[in-house]
C-alpha cells in the first residue's frame, strides 16, 4: 500500500481521483475503493430521500469520465462494480460496525437479577460515601449510576425511621 487518500465532497467529480491516479502511476500501483460509489456517483444520488435517489447509479458516461480521470491506472474495489446499491451501502454498514467494534441489532437484554445485583454491588459504597459527606451527584459519577438512582437508594435505605 502507498497511502490512503481521504476526500469529503458529493462524489459528482471524479477529478479528485486524478491526484491519487497520479500518486498510483508513480508507484506502479492500483487505486482501491470499497464500491464503485466511492469514486463516482450519479447527479441524482442522494444519501437519504426516495428510493430513486438512493439507489441512482453512476452510468456508463460518469464511469467513462473516471476512467478518462485516472489516466489508465487500474481501478479495484471489493465488491463486484454493478452491485445493487444496497448491496454497497450493507458493506458500508458493516465495514463501519467492524471499525468501531459493533454489532448491529438491538441491544442485548441484562439477564434476570442484573438491577438486584448491581443495587447489592454498589448499596454499601453509597452508604459509606454519604456517610463520609459526598453529595449524591458526585457519588452518582463515580460509581457510574444514574443520578436518581444513587438518589432513591439514599432515601430509601437511609432515611430515618418513622
Amino acid at each position: 500500500m502507498i497511502g490512503v487518500m481521504r476526500h469529503f465532497g458529493s462524489g459528482l467529480d471524479p477529478l479528485w481521483v486524478a491526484h491519487a491516479a497520479d500518486i498510483a502511476k508513480r508507484h506502479n500501483a492500483k487505486i482501491v475503493a470499497v464500491t464503485t460509489d466511492r469514486l463516482i456517483r450519479h447527479p441524482d444520488f442522494k444519501s437519504t430521500g426516495n428510493k430513486f435517489k438512493r439507489n441512482a447509479r453512476a452510468n456508463t458516461g460518469h464511469l467513462e469520465d473516471l476512467k478518462w480521470s485516472v489516466d489508465g491506472v487500474e481501478l479495484v474495489t471489493l465488491a463486484d462494480p454493478d452491485a445493487p446499491m444496497a448491496d454497497c451501502m450493507a458493506l458500508h454498514k458493516k465495514i463501519g460496525r467492524q471499525s468501531k467494534n459493533r454489532k448491529g441489532g438491538r441491544p442485548s437484554k441484562n439477564p434476570p437479577g442484573f438491577k438486584k445485583e448491581r443495587r447489592l454491588r454498589n448499596q454499601s459504597k453509597v452508604f459509606w460515601m454519604c456517610a463520609v459527606g459526598y453529595p449524591v451527584r458526585q457519588i452518582a459519577r463515580i460509581l457510574d449510576e444514574p443520578e436518581s438512582t444513587v438518589r432513591r437508594w439514599v432515601r430509601h435505605f437511609l432515611r430515618p425511621p418513622k
